[in-house]
């Protein structure tokens, strides 16, 4: 899997999101990982690359490369990606999402090549051409792209976002009433261990907790719980590595770094950079074991122990009751939000009942009806967003 220059910010700040405070700093070089060999030589300032599976049977080779949709130095690094990929490979085809069936511009290919070239750079400006669009239309070399997909499907999948994109901003905004009057009622019904540890969810909802933070959070609970933490490997190997990040000295690194390129001293030799360099040693150790983590894994055991806790911290029928409430506001803001994972899709499909709008409603507002005061943060009835769901 090829992955363009162009990406390298986006994949700091996803490492970032987990783990990173400094560590992105000037001219770092991380770690690669361990792949089968590769016959590609594709130059870094292009790409580089992440992953590698080797079949049985090397009959037919397949190259996929990640998609920074729109960005404009991103698809010029996937032209010249692919434009070094068919010189190196036995490859005439290039697939591409959003077509079906041959989508080459070979009628296009009789015009002065000037002319295609202006004209493909301001298509692409505009988002309107695809790197590899742009390098079937201004080069010479002959090779089809070929649209890979079900049209049917492509089609109604742009008729279910266009129908969510439409209904977003209101529907975000009753569930955010919701969430006020669930919020309200979790002060008067849940215990204090579960207020501690909603607190917590809805913080890192809100964004107020980092992810590493509200990791911390997670974990801290599963110990006072005693839930065998054989089964959150992933979440503890991120606390481990947030644990060596707080040794580093990330601005004696980036000076141990400079002094090691003015050696002449290859990043790439371990047992120098050991001896002559510890803080950046120490650094680099951290990339690597950052590199190495499943990010998938640990989401889904994220996920995974949330739902362990509320059940375990809810004791009785109602909190049991708003703390599903709660979990279910959270997926229906990723839904509108065009942030729902296919997890979340999953426990979406697998109860849907409880994802009514009516019933939550319902449950909350006889909740707060029942209490001497907060009658203000009864939710009215929203029929538009109730029939969406439906």
């Amino acid at each position: 899997m090829l992955h363009k220059a162009g990406l390298k910010i986006v994949s700091a700040a996803v490492i970032q999101t987990f783990l990173f405070q400094q560590a992105c700093f000037a001219g770092a070089v991380p770690a690669q990982p361990v792949l089968p060999p590769v016959s590609l030589n594709i130059s870094a300032s292009l790409a580089s690359i992440d992953d590698a599976y080797q079949a049985p049977a090397e009959e037919l080779k397949v190259v996929l490369i990640q998609d920074p949709h729109t960005n404009v130095s991103g698809q010029i690094h996937i032209a010249g990606a692919i434009e070094k990929i068919l010189d190196q490979q036995k490859i005439n085809i290039v697939f591409l999402e959003g077509g079906d069936g041959d989508a080459s511009f070979n009628d296009l290919k009789g015009a002065p090549a000037d002319e295609r070239r202006v004209t493909g750079l301001s298509f692409l400006k505009k988002g309107e051409l695809s790197g590899a669009e742009y390098l079937n239309l201004v080069s010479e070399k002959d090779f089809t792209l070929w649209g890979a997909e079900d049209m049917n499907l492509y089609y109604e999948s742009l008729e279910a976002y266009r129908r969510i994109a439409a209904a977003r901003a209101a529907n975000l905004q009753y569930l955010s009433q919701i969430g006020r009057a669930a919020d309200f009622l979790k002060t008067r019904i849940f215990n204090p261990d579960l207020q501690d540890y909603a607190r917590g969810v809805s913080g890192y909802a809100q964004g107020a907790i980092s992810t590493t933070d509200y990791i911390d959070h997670l974990v801290r609970w599963a110990k006072r719980l005693r839930i065998d933490p054989s089964a959150y490997p992933n979440l503890a190997e991120i606390g481990r590595i947030k644990s060596e990040e707080s040794r580093i000295d990330f601005k004696k690194a980036q000076a141990e770094r400079e002094a090691a390129a003015d050696a002449e001293i290859s990043l790439d030799d371990q047992k120098q950079i050991a001896e002559k360099y510890p803080e950046l040693a120490k650094y680099f150790r951290y990339v690597s074991a950052a590199a190495k983590l499943e990010y998938e894994a640990a989401l889904n055991e994220q996920k995974n122990l949330e739902r362990i806790l509320w059940d375990s911290l809810a004791v009785s029928p109602d909190e049991k009751s708003l703390a599903r409430i709660t979990m279910n506001l959270g997926i229906l803001e990723h839904l509108f939000g065009l942030r729902m994972t296919p997890a979340e899709y999953s426990d979406f499909k697998s109860a849907e009942a409880t994802f009514d709008i009516g019933f939550m409603t319902g449950f909350l507002n006889r909740g707060i009806l029942d209490l001497e005061a907060g009658h203000d943060h009864v939710v009215p009835a929203n029929p538009d967003c109730s029939s969406f769901l439906a």
